[in-house]
């Protein structure tokens, strides 16, 4: 009987001591603040999908070279992206941090694009600066 405690406290502590799949890290998870930077991209090429319109087979081949491009420019491979992204997705916590990182540098791009988009409106074309100046514009 007591051989059995003894069997049984080990088999206890050794499951409690080895980690569960879960906690376990993917190889090749791509690191929060890359991921993000990686959705962002994401996002910004569905966003455009979204807003054209297509013969019925053009989205579909054009969205995948799309995705060949982004892996491209962020040097990795569709399985690193689909591993991470399933691995965040079953942990929501951590893919809401990815999804406020991504929002946040949305909204920095929105904003860039508007303060520039603002500062063409207001900027005197050169025409306005000469005739200002004295000189006149015929």
């Amino acid at each position: 009987m007591r051989n059995f405690l003894i069997l049984i406290s080990v088999l206890f502590l050794a499951a409690c001591s080895e980690k569960s799949a879960e906690d376990v890290l993917p190889e090749n998870l791509i690191p929060i603040p890359e991921f993000s930077t990686i959705m962002t991209d994401v996002q910004l090429m569905e966003a455009t999908f979204n807003q054209k319109m297509f013969k019925e087979d053009e989205p579909l081949k054009l969205m995948a070279e799309f995705y060949t491009q982004i892996f491209a420019k962020h040097n990795i491979s569709k399985e690193d992206f689909e591993t991470s992204y399933h691995y965040y997705a079953d942990r929501p916590e951590q893919m809401m941090e990815v999804y406020e990182l991504v929002i946040t540098e949305l909204s920095k791009q929105e904003e860039g694009i508007n303060s520039a988009t603002n500062d063409a409106e207001n900027t005197e074309s050169p025409f306005q600066q000469l005739e200002q100046s004295g000189v006149t514009v015929d």
